[in-house]
């Protein structure tokens, strides 16, 4: 069994079923980021939920008004980078509506427009590094975190 996480952030229902899909097929643990929600809109992301049957990590970026809309909508697996002191409040209102607060973004980011298949490709034959959002070569290892990924039923295996 992999021990591997990859954390890949997609932009819409076509990127995620294709994500899975290559997942399944490499053996791969995924888990799915949901990119630009405060752009495309929480109700979007809820959507693709619902059609792939499985959650998302929602990233919400620095708005904590994207937090609040996507626990309205239902969705309850959240990544925020807000402000030091919006912070513990934020993360107590997550947790008091059943939510989980995801600390690490998307390692690997579909962009759109381009082959999603070429980028999936490239990932799995290693000739791209995954960096963290700062840059800083990553190889995400399931950590003390990882029950927590798993409970989240988030984690695509084979």
């Amino acid at each position: 069994m992999p021990t591997e996480v990859r954390r890949i952030g997609v932009r819409d229902l076509h990127q995620a079923r294709a994500a899975l899909a290559w997942a399944a097929a490499g053996h791969h643990r995924l888990l799915l980021h949901a990119l630009e929600a405060p752009v495309l809109g929480v109700g979007f992301w809820r959507g693709v939920e619902e059609a792939l049957g499985r959650g998302l990590v929602i990233e919400c970026g620095a708005q904590a008004g994207a937090v609040l809309e996507a626990l309205r909508a239902g969705l309850r697996n959240l990544q925020f980078d807000v402000a030091v002191a919006q912070a513990p409040a934020l993360e107590a209102l997550v947790r008091a509506h059943g939510g989980v607060c995801v600390r690490e973004t998307a390692a690997w980011r579909l962009t759109p427009g381009r082959s999603v298949a070429g980028q999936l490709a490239r990932l799995h034959f290693g000739e791209v590094t995954m960096a963290s959002a700062a840059g800083t070569p990553t190889s995400e290892r399931l950590t003390e975190r990882s029950a927590e990924i798993q409970e989240m039923g988030l984690v695509a295996c084979d």
